[in-house]
């Protein structure tokens, strides 16, 4: 199992995977001060699975509209097409 960092905007919101990229596996969780993007982190992805495919399900599962408590950790087996995540 392992981890990858993404690097989320608000241009996720009008293109499915143009808001989400990876991020340096150094990079702090969370807000990033004096802009609109935050690091978020995939935990518990098996080996085999591809991170341009995690990315990919990320961005289609995640609500980064949504104005709650921000989260910026989520496990693997919480993402899925169709799924709605409210960040």
């Amino acid at each position: 199992m392992r981890s990858l960092k993404l690097l989320v905007s608000p241009d996720m919101a009008l293109t499915p995977t143009g808001g989400v990229t990876f991020a340096h596996p150094s990079a702090r969780l969370g807000a990033i001060r004096d802009t609109d993007k935050s690091i978020v982190e995939i935990t518990s992805i098996p080996d085999d699975v591809d991170s341009e495919a995690v990315r990919r399900l990320y961005a289609g599962t995640a609500d980064v509209t949504y104005f709650g408590t921000p989260r910026y950790s989520f496990a693997f087996d919480e993402l899925g097409q169709g799924r709605i995540i409210r960040q």
